[in-house]
């Protein structure tokens, strides 16, 4: 993959969009799967993380 970090954070911001709201959070469980799918190996932090960045560019997204 061309730029992990990139792809990955899209990946997760569409998932969020598509499949998340206030009543249907996110598990990070979730997320690492969906990661897995698409051939992209992390860990809990990463989700932690790319979650704080989305939030800090305006997203409000959260894991419950």
């Amino acid at each position: 993959m061309k730029n992990e970090s990139q792809t990955r954070i899209l990946y997760l911001l569409r998932y969020l969009y598509l499949h998340t709201d206030e009543e249907y959070p996110a598990s990070v469980a979730e997320i690492l799967d969906l990661w897995k799918e698409q051939g992209i190996v992390s860990d809990r932090r990463v989700v932690y993380r790319d979650i704080a960045l989305l939030t800090e560019l305006g997203g409000g997204y959260c894991l419950c």
